[in-house]
């Protein structure tokens, strides 16, 4: 029988339990054989619209075995399973979670994800009496929030099973404008290797340490760049790159440490 998770959990900082009706998820198989478990993480990432099926603030999901992202206006909302098994004692004890929400610091609070590259494949929900089962529900290969900030915009991807962020930064625009906090983190600290490190009381998981380009003339300029934080918020540094020219900030990849990715 599987378990359900709430829609969403907007209110970051304290701990949800993902037993409540709504979104199916699947239950962790702890006695898969691993090479089965290895294939599941190569199977692609799937944006699905919400048409009713999820908490109305949500346009997009993407769900994972062990965590789900809902993209909202303004930002996106993770929900995290903490890794570990119920006592023996009580088998039947739910397993609790973490919820946050990466916002848009000084960003369009208003500003709506559009589902981009729509896919072949489709979603249904049969829950419930058959007025209330949801069909034909679109997927999408990514989720693009547009001028977050004046000229930049962000887009949500996958890449090997694992959520990838990029931000597309157009001719004029100033890249320094770009903070990202995540609400609900115990606290973010940077890696030895330059990766940001995300830690909650469900897990710890990294963005991995950024790179920059522009292509100029047929051929790409790698632009050097890292992570900076401050107040809490992490933006980028970056070296020199031509302001004419678009500037892309790529890739940045929740290291979910098998958090997301294809269901079983």
């Amino acid at each position: 029988m599987h378990r359900r998770v709430a829609p969403l959990a907007l209110t970051a900082a304290v701990a949800v339990w993902l037993a409540s009706p709504g979104l199916p998820v699947f239950p962790r198989k702890t006695d898969s054989p691993p090479d089965s478990r290895v294939r599941q993480w190569k199977l692609p990432l799937y944006f699905i619209e919400n048409r009713g099926q999820a908490d109305p603030r949500v346009r997009y999901y993407l769900q994972g075995r062990e965590a789900s992202a809902y993209f909202t206006a303004g930002g996106m909302t993770v929900t995290l399973q903490a890794r570990f098994r119920p006592a023996a004692d009580d088998p039947s004890a739910a397993p609790p979670g973490w919820a946050l929400k990466l916002e848009f610091a000084g960003g369009r609070e208003d500003v709506q994800p559009e589902g981009a590259g729509r896919t072949p494949a489709a979603v249904s929900y049969f829950n419930g009496p058959r007025e209330r089962w949801k069909t034909g529900l679109a997927t999408y290969a990514a989720v693009r929030y547009r001028d977050v900030w004046p000229g930049i915009d962000v887009l949500w991807d996958g890449a090997d099973g694992r959520l990838k962020s990029t931000y597309i930064v157009r001719p004029g625009a100033d890249p320094s404008r770009i903070r990202m906090l995540w609400r609900g983190a115990s606290g973010i600290r940077l890696g030895a290797d330059g990766e940001l490190l995300i830690e909650t009381p469900a897990g710890a998981f990294a963005e991995q340490r950024p790179v920059a380009y522009q292509d100029i003339g047929g051929r790409r300029r790698e632009v050097a760049a890292g992570y900076r934080i401050e107040d809490g918020a992490y933006g980028f540094h970056l070296g020199e790159f031509d302001p004419a020219r678009e500037l892309v900030i790529d890739p940045l990849v929740l290291l979910y440490a098998g958090y997301l990715g294809g269901a079983d």
